[in-house]
């Protein structure tokens, strides 16, 4: 699951770059959801789900380790 952002951006052929327009977040931000550094506030999720095209469930598995990885820091 740590990966799936930035497997699923790679599957769409775009660039950080390309995803920070599209989603209106800086470039670091992203690599830091990508690498699992940081984790988006609640008003973002939406907009990554769109950008990335995840699935329902996708989302909802990313959003369980977030929590996870969250719970074990």
């Amino acid at each position: 699951m740590k990966n799936l952002l930035r497997n699923k951006r790679k599957e769409l052929n775009m660039t950080l770059e390309d995803m920070s327009k599209v989603i209106k977040i800086g470039i670091p931000t992203i690599s830091d959801y990508e690498k699992g550094k940081k984790y988006p506030r609640a008003e973002n999720i939406w907009r990554l789900k769109e950008a990335y095209q995840l699935s329902d469930e996708e989302l909802l598995k990313w959003i369980e380790y977030i929590n996870k990885e969250k719970g074990d820091k």
